[in-house]
């Protein structure tokens, strides 16, 4: 029998609840992208697909996906050897433009959402995006949300004190 505070435990199963959502949101992410045929170019996209959830004071506050750049390339229909459109209806390459962005102090990451969204402009009509990710996270969200609303009020109704 567990020695913990009764708040924790509700927590706990909160946190649990909120796991397992992700943990099943995983699957339908890779079979939507087996669908698509999303390869990579090094590694498996599939292993590298991984769930995060962030926590304070013991409690999930939030929660996202990591998964290799090219595969949200793919989401916003650009990849290798399509060139960048920038200001001024110019074309420059991705090292060009990742070069610039990392001379002006920005990390791995932002370069790497602010190349796919750039790449992505009207002008780039040679691939067309292939949306794999938002319809089945939009689809599945209110599930989600149920179990959070559901976890949270009871968390509430439990800690209410009428002095």
């Amino acid at each position: 029998m567990s020695n913990k505070p009764e708040w924790q435990k509700m927590y706990d199963a909160r946190n649990s609840a909120i796991r397992a959502w992700f943990a099943t949101q995983k699957p339908l992410l890779t079979t939507e992208a087996k669908a698509l045929g999303i390869t990579t170019y090094s590694g498996d996209f599939y292993r590298m697909l991984k769930a995060k959830t962030y926590m304070r004071q013991q409690k999930i506050i939030g929660g996202g996906f990591g998964m290799p750049r090219h595969a949200i390339y793919v989401h916003k229909g650009v990849g290798r050897g399509y060139p960048i459109e920038v200001a001024g209806g110019q074309s420059i390459t991705r090292s060009k433009a990742a070069q610039k962005l990392t001379d002006r102090g920005y990390n791995k990451t932002a370069i790497a959402n602010t190349l796919a969204v750039s790449m992505a402009g009207k002008k780039n009509k040679k691939r067309k995006p292939k949306g794999w990710f938002n319809p089945i996270i939009d689809r599945n969200l209110p599930v989600l949300a149920n179990v959070v609303a559901s976890h949270d009020a009871d968390i509430i109704a439990t800690n209410i004190f009428i002095d």
